[in-house]
């Protein structure tokens, strides 16, 4: 299958099958005490930040989902709406389809043109960065959607059980993330796909 197919693939998937509640995210382990006199008044809270050098209105982002065919235009158009009238960070999904077919780089560089003040994350796979993606690819992915910064995601699992998947995981790819880490024009953020980062 065609990363471009693929990309489809994954809305159709959240769309048409059951993919929440097969985990636990701890909250029902989290009970908040009632405070009856919480010491501040409303008026004084201020959830503003700056991420990247931009300033948002509250600490959140929305994380890279999708991108790379002609049909998912639309959702990241429709996303960088979402940021930029709430004043949110927002990345794009992953750009190697892009990278691979220069016609797909419309469906990312709509988020941009939505997202006008808030800081946009460019978004690579570390298993494109094991198989050789560089300086050039990674400035490519920069440009197309004009980022504040670029998400390096990890999926292993993802890409293990995908037919067409890339389950290189050595110690390369974070040798050859630090040695690109300083020739990059913007920051580098590492992020997991669906499970979070361990502590091991």
């Amino acid at each position: 299958m065609s990363t471009r197919s693929r990309k489809l693939e994954h809305v159709e998937i959240c769309l048409t099958e059951k993919v929440e509640g097969f985990s636990s995210n701890y909250f029902e382990y989290v009970e908040f005490v009632h405070q009856a006199f919480p010491s501040l008044s409303f008026k004084e809270i201020n959830t503003d930040t700056t991420f990247l050098g931009k300033k948002l209105k509250a600490p959140l982002i929305i994380t890279g989902m999708t991108g790379g065919h002609e049909q998912l235009r639309k959702i990241n158009e429709n996303l960088g709406i979402v940021a930029e009238q709430k004043g949110i960070a927002i990345g794009v999904g992953s750009q190697r389809s892009a990278l691979e077919k220069r016609e797909l780089e419309e469906t990312f560089k709509v988020m941009r043109r939505s997202a006008k003040s808030v800081p946009v994350l460019a978004n690579i796979g570390a298993s494109q960065i094991a198989r050789g993606y560089g300086l050039k690819e990674i400035e490519r992915a920069i440009e197309m959607v004009e980022a504040d910064g670029i998400a390096i995601h990890f999926n292993p699992a993802q890409e293990l059980f995908q037919p067409e998947g890339e389950p290189d995981y050595g110690e390369e790819i974070i040798n050859r993330i630090a040695e690109l880490k300083d020739r990059i024009s913007v920051p580098i953020i590492i992020k997991e796909t669906g499970n979070g980062i361990s502590t091991k």
